[in-house]
């Protein structure tokens, strides 16, 4: 799906024509964490906002203690989001994480 940026109007020849600027969002998304209900929850609510929202993604979920502990994370689960830590040791809602997203996308179309 494509996340639309802006809508733009202008007068063409004495005709309106309305523009939409549109991009599509792509984003890497990694969760880390020992096996445990918290790492299920944030899996399931990170997968349904990133669907509810559309956006392509590309989903990495590392949960093997060995891999856990090369990333040396005091807390989990740990929410990274294109290579940006974005959340350790709460498991966010559905809603928090599309808000989240969003900001992303808006942080995006401005840069």
């Amino acid at each position: 799906m494509y996340y639309i940026d802006h809508e733009l109007q202008a007068r063409v020849e004495g005709k309106q024509i309305h523009f939409l600027l549109i991009w599509r969002l792509d984003v890497k998304i990694q969760i880390i964490g020992l096996p445990c209900n918290r790492l299920t929850e944030l899996v399931k609510a990170t997968h349904a906002a990133v669907q509810t929202l559309g956006f392509h993604y590309e989903f990495e979920e590392i949960s093997d203690t060995a891999e856990v502990e090369k990333y040396g994370v005091p807390l989990t689960p740990v929410l990274i989001v294109d290579g940006k830590v974005r959340s350790m040791g709460r498991v966010q809602s559905q809603e928090a994480l599309e808000a989240l997203l969003k900001f992303i996308a808006t942080h995006r179309s401005k840069s």
